[in-house]
């Protein structure tokens, strides 16, 4: 049993929770991340969130958060599920055809094998008798892929803390598993999109000798599409694809020698838009000017994050000579403020220049850090998703996964003084009172504040 108070559904130990299908009051609501009601939308629901109460597929929820069982359709997965299943039964068929085939083949050629050692010799049988059809298994997903260790899936799920999760030394980022088994293949190319005609689709070689491939650094909440083309041993092509849905979580970067990389996409907003994904990539410095293990070791594992602008929040006082960065992109130094600091008159210029260049669509995506990608960059992206609408609870909980760089971070302690200093602003929410300090005090223009947000927020 639970409840629903302002839009958040709490289980009966009054704890918000991400429990999908919950019927309250005799109505059918579904319960996303931190608990909160989905509503005025569509939402796909999965087998491991129906919880016996509805048909797993996609159904629309009304502005109250009700679903409408009459808006329930099929997902392309459950569509192709029966055909599947027959494809299936098929093979496991032809599997013990060909396997009783190849045994009575093998038996008959044991038993010539042992007349003719008795007899005198002939040529022996030279024809293998093994299979040459091509064949492919691929996977199949139920239910959301998490892109994240068990702990932080527990974290995400409220069985335990985030402190917990770092002391677990698990980590926090996990990359999808692409498993997959064939045989008798030349050559296989797996295809993988966010759209249903491929377009835009990443392309990964497979190695037809292996059965999994590692995918790093998709979405989070995001349905992908994927499709393998392989050719077989006789040059005859073959497809067949699938697809599957990410889970809502933060996005978690994983780049060989980076530190602390996360997009600060994916979360919803007070007005229930989205801040987008793949435009602000947020981390540790890549050049170990000032960490010398902050040191990006493959250029190419961040080439498809496409970054078009290296954001630094360092002082340029670090190098005596020209800077140029490692992602062979335009790049400046801000020398931010960062804590209590933003609060002080010696800062407000290079907020100014932040905000300014923050406002310029072509430095998108960028890569924004400091040295570590915790406190001028925690402080900088705390204010940046203010001015989006983003709650209290998501930036502070952004703010706290620098805590896998050092669990300090958890306790959110340092954010203490720019939640002090923003109490005199204007403005009755947190939201408000960012936006309040950065125009009225620091002199950040308005229609800059309008721009980023048009940059930032998805619209439908």
């Amino acid at each position: 049993m639970g409840k629903i108070v302002d839009g958040i559904f709490y289980d009966s130990e009054g704890k918000p929770t991400h429990a999908g299908i919950v019927k309250v009051d005799g109505k059918l609501y579904y319960a996303g991340k931190d608990g909160k009601i989905i509503k005025d939308d569509k939402k796909t629901v999965h087998h491991g969130m129906a919880n016996g109460l509805v048909k797993h597929g996609k159904y629309y929820f009304d502005k109250n958060g009700v679903i409408r069982l009459r808006s329930f359709s099929k997902t392309a997965s459950s569509k192709k599920k029966t055909a599947q299943e027959k494809k299936a039964l098929y093979k496991k068929i032809s599997i013990i055809v060909v396997c009783l085939i190849a045994a009575a083949i093998l038996l008959f050629i044991a038993v010539d094998y042992f007349r003719s050692s008795k007899e005198p010799s002939e040529s022996a049988p030279t024809e293998s008798a093994i299979s040459t059809e091509y064949k492919i298994t691929l996977p199949e997903w139920d239910e959301e892929v998490w892109l994240c260790t068990d702990a932080m899936r527990k974290y995400y799920q409220g069985e335990i803390s985030l402190l917990q999760a770092v002391q677990s030394k698990a980590g926090a980022y996990a990359p999808l598993q692409f498993k997959y088994r064939m045989q008798n293949a030349a050559s296989a190319q797996l295809l993988l999109s966010e759209n249903e005609d491929y377009s835009d689709s990443a392309k990964y070689e497979l190695d037809v000798t292996a059965d999994q491939l590692t995918i790093d650094n998709l979405k989070t909440a995001t349905t992908y599409y994927f499709l393998v083309v392989a050719k077989d041993k006789n040059g005859k092509t073959h497809a067949d694809g699938g697809e599957f849905t990410t889970a809502d979580t933060n996005r978690l970067i994983s780049l060989p020698g980076v530190y602390n990389v996360r997009d600060i996409g994916g979360y919803q907003t007070a007005d229930g838009s989205r801040v987008k994904q793949g435009l602000l990539y947020r981390g540790s410095e890549l050049d170990g000017l000032v960490n010398g293990k902050y040191f990006l070791t493959d250029l190419d594992a961040i080439a498809p994050l496409g970054i078009a602008y290296d954001f630094d929040l360092r002082s340029s006082n670090i190098i005596n000579l020209s800077y140029v960065s490692r992602l062979s992109a335009p790049h400046k130094f801000y020398d931010a403020p960062a804590y209590s600091d933003i609060f002080r008159t010696e800062g407000e210029a290079s907020l100014r220049e932040i905000f300014r260049d923050l406002a310029d669509k072509s430095h998108y995506p960028m890569y924004l850090h400091g040295t570590h990608g915790a406190d001028r960059t925690g402080t900088l992206v705390f204010l940046l998703q203010g001015i989006l609408g983003v709650s209290e609870e998501d930036m502070s909980r952004e703010y706290a996964l620098s805590c896998f760089l050092h669990k300090d971070y958890a306790g959110r302690t340092q954010l203490q003084a720019v939640y002090a200093g923003l109490q005199s602003m204007q403005g009755e929410t947190l939201n408000e009172k960012i936006t309040a300090f950065l125009t009225d005090i620091v002199g950040v223009p308005p229609e800059q504040i309008r721009q980023i947000r048009s940059i930032f927020l998805e619209t439908e």
